[in-house]
């Protein structure tokens, strides 16, 4: 499976999407790649 940049393992969110259990932050898989999301502010 995925893991975020902290060595945490991915938890899937279902749809592609995954969230890193340490640190809240979100990705989303694509034709086989990770791509961290950014929240605008």
């Amino acid at each position: 499976g995925w893991v975020g940049r902290t060595g945490e393992p991915l938890v899937a969110k279902g749809d592609g999407q995954y969230v890193c259990p340490r640190t809240g932050a979100e990705y989303r898989e694509d034709a086989g790649r990770l791509t961290e999301l950014t929240r605008a502010e």
